[in-house]
């Protein structure tokens, strides 16, 4: 072993000389041979001699090599690496892999194998390779020369990279790695879609266990279920008797006030003043208010009381409702003050809930307070960080309420004990009042002692910056929703219009009117019975008995009735064979989308929301008739057609025969002009000119209407369903049926089958 003036020791072998250096704590081994120019690649054990110039020598089998060490560098080429073999069940498959296009394996082909070599041709079993299995390990590999070959199986699911990497015999590693790209795809029981399904599976049988033990409680708790229900019906039932009385309540204020009045006018024996006669309207204009009141109450109960606010004088408000029971309070002997101190000026509130909420409290006040007592309507104005608010206090010095009741006096189920003559609690009067304050952004109270009184005070803001634009008045909607029915004259051509669709009836239509309101069916048996026949009763059942046993052309009913409403109305006469055919207008005050709904799933032909115009109405009385006329004017024209096709066959053999054999195929749905020249050994040119000539009509569209006018004869016979009709009609198809019917007819078969069981 000598070392040279560099630091590097050499060293001689059996096979070579061989440099060592040390770099970075690492030796680094280079290795000289026979090719290098030694003179063999066998030395002498310790023959190794370094002179005073620096010069090397060593002895071997075949002599003497010497050489000075400064003018031996190192091999610095780095050699690229590629991959020279890639296979995958011992297949060959391409080398070249990126990462969006990966060698795939799954469960069943997840063995693969690399070969790899450096292009260094100086000494190559000197290279050296590095590899690594990114994904399965952490560390580099180091590989000799004579292990270039690398095998993988049974790799678990995922992305995996190969990455190698080599080294010339003189150590140096090319910076650059060769990659391969592996996917591996899991088994199908291992994807997430069969672990959803496993879970799906165990849901499943988890979902029949809970619902197992869920129906052997039901049957378990069976009584107990029954006494619940029966304890619910019974609550209900007190809730609608407490319902029926507090209606009663709601009306019998005004009608005390009107009878007030009516006594003074007899005692008087004088015509009434002005200011008597304001009051009576407007107390007969509460009583009409009073049935949208009650929707209000209805849609409470799913928080559906929109806001109406307007600009106007609050104090004058508060003083003509109060004046209403100025009578009252006289008759009953209770005195009665009307407080205010508040701005003359104008401040937003919604007047239709502040009068309810005023007129259920007022009335309250004095339902319950005894003769020679006091009630007291008290406004003021409360100002707040910029923010002004109406204070309204309605004070009196009856009864009182007992503690333990006045936490629920506003639930709408509880009803208050007493025994005023009547009748009923505060049932809808309180639930109501809390409802509309609160839908008016306020808030309401109640203080009460026994013996003493109560005070129900309630705050509701004034100013318009409390109120979205949405829930300011909109005059034209206002305009729109309190009109009455007050249609206008009628127009000429409407008039006109149904005066010709008259003519077309041998008398004039007649029309059933349902409706349990008199002055209703009067206004409107007033405007039409100038152009139709008018029939009229006030319920359901009667009119459904008119119907059957009177000639009735169209049948226009109210839904809200006794005995039977307008929907079960609609119903039974749609599902009546003899009535089904019949038009139906349904009319109501009623006018969402779920009413409208409910009327057309019980067949209704037509829905119109009170109030409506006259014109409009008239409109679809005439559409709904015309409507039936026009069926029945195809009907008669194919009527005439297959009597003329009948008629023009008897002077024309050939077409006397081609009729004939449609007639006898007539189910087939093969049959064409084709077949029809085939078995009658026409020909086709002669077979168009006839049809041609004599029905002015090719072939085909002779074959589609005596298919038509059969299956008209087949509706009207009713003994078979629509598909069996079809069928023999030739038609494979039911709803093309369906649409070449309503093509021809303007009608569906179903629905021109129920007209004709007439």
């Amino acid at each position: 072993m000598q070392q040279d003036a560099a630091g590097y020791l050499w060293v001689s072998t059996n096979r070579g000389l061989t440099r060592l250096a040390v770099q970075d704590s690492a030796v680094m081994a280079n290795n000289f041979l026979q090719e290098n120019g030694l003179q063999s690649n066998i030395f002498n054990k310790d023959a190794g001699f370094k002179d005073e110039e620096g010069y090397l020598y060593f002895g071997g089998n075949s002599g003497l090599n010497y050489f000075d060490p400064t003018e031996i560098h190192p091999d610095n080429y780095v050699p690229p690496i590629v991959i020279t073999d890639l296979r995958v069940m011992n297949q060959a498959v391409r080398s070249a892999t990126r990462y969006e296009s990966p060698l795939v394996l799954n469960h069943l082909r997840n063995n693969f194998s690399v070969t790899f070599s450096a292009l260094s041709f100086s000494q190559p079993e000197n290279n050296k390779y590095a590899v690594i299995l990114e994904g399965l390990e952490t560390e580099w590999r180091i590989l000799n020369a004579d292990t270039r070959t690398l095998d993988y199986s049974n790799l678990s699911p995922g992305r995996y990279v190969l990455k190698v990497k080599a080294a010339n015999s003189s150590g140096y590693w090319s910076a650059e790695t060769e990659k391969v790209f592996i996917k591996v795809k899991p088994a199908p029981y291992k994807t997430w879609w069969a672990f959803v399904l496993y879970g799906l599976l165990l849901g499943g049988i988890l979902l029949l266990f809970l619902r197992m033990e869920k129906k052997n409680q039901e049957v378990k708790h069976a009584l107990e279920i029954e006494h619940l229900e029966r304890e619910k019906s019974d609550k209900l039932n007190l809730f609608k008797q407490g319902l029926f009385a507090n209606v009663s309540h709601e009306f019998l204020t005004p009608l005390s006030i009107l009878s007030c009045l009516m006594d003074d006018w007899k005692h008087l024996r004088t015509a009434p003043n002005g200011k008597d006669l304001s009051l009576a309207q407007r107390n007969i204009n509460r009583l009409t208010r009073l049935n949208r009141q009650f929707l209000y109450y209805s849609k409470s109960e799913v928080k559906e009381l929109p806001l109406n606010v307007t600009k106007g004088r609050l104090d004058e408000f508060v003083k003509r409702i109060g004046g209403n029971f100025v009578p009252l309070a006289k008759r009953n002997q209770i005195q009665f003050d009307i407080r205010v101190d508040f701005p003359d000026s104008e401040v937003w509130f919604d007047p239709e809930k502040l009068d309810v909420v005023l007129f259920n409290l007022l009335s309250n006040a004095f339902k319950y307070t005894p003769e020679e007592g006091e009630v007291i309507l008290q406004l003021t104005i409360d100002r707040n960080n910029g923010r002004s608010e109406a204070v309204i206090e309605v004070i009196d010095s009856g009864t009182g309420i007992e503690a333990a009741e006045q936490s629920a006096i506003f639930n709408r189920y509880h009803a208050l004990k007493g025994n005023d003559q009547l009748g009923g609690g505060f049932g809808i009067g309180l639930s109501l009042c809390k409802a509309m304050v609160e839908a008016h952004k306020g808030e309401i109270s109640l203080q009460s002692e026994i013996g003493k009184g109560t005070q129900v005070t309630f705050i509701l803001p004034v100013n318009r910056s409390s109120y979205d634009d949405s829930e300011v008045y909109n005059s034209l909607r206002a305009e729109k929703t309190s009109t009455n029915f007050l249609p206008e004259k009628i127009e000429e051509d409407t008039i006109l219009r149904i005066k010709n669709l008259n003519q077309s009836f041998e008398n004039k239509p007649t029309i059933l009117l349902v409706d349990d309101h008199a002055d209703f069916r009067n206004l409107l048996r007033t405007n039409l019975v100038d152009l139709f026949t008018v029939l009229e009763t006030n319920n359901g059942v009667t009119a459904y008995e008119m119907a059957l046993n009177k000639k009735v052309d169209l049948i226009l009913s109210d839904i809200v009735m006794p005995a039977m409403n307008g929907v079960e109305l609609c119903t039974k006469i749609k599902s009546n064979p003899s009535t089904v055919h019949l038009p139906v207008i349904l009319l109501t005050a009623k006018s969402s989308d779920f009413d409208k709904a409910e009327g057309y799933r019980a067949g209704a032909d037509s829905f119109m929301s009170k109030p409506f115009n006259l014109n409009t109405l008239l409109t679809r009385v005439e559409a709904l008739l015309q409507h039936r006329k026009r069926m029945e004017a195809r009907m008669k024209m194919q009527k005439r057609f297959y009597a003329e096709v009948s008629t023009n066959d008897k002077d024309d053999l050939v077409l006397s025969r081609v009729r004939g054999f449609i007639e006898e195929n007539l189910a087939n749905p093969d049959l064409s002009v084709k077949l029809i020249s085939s078995e009658l050994s026409i020909s086709n040119s002669m077979l168009y000119r006839k049809t041609s000539e004599i029905l002015n009509i090719n072939p085909n569209m002779l074959i589609r209407k005596i298919r038509m006018i059969k299956a008209v004869e087949l509706l009207e016979e009713n003994q078979l369903t629509v598909s069996e009709i079809a069928y023999k009609c030739g038609y494979r198809d039911v709803s093309y049926f369906g649409v070449s019917f309503k093509k021809e007819y303007g009608t569906s078969p179903s629905h021109f089958q129920r007209n004709k069981k007439v």
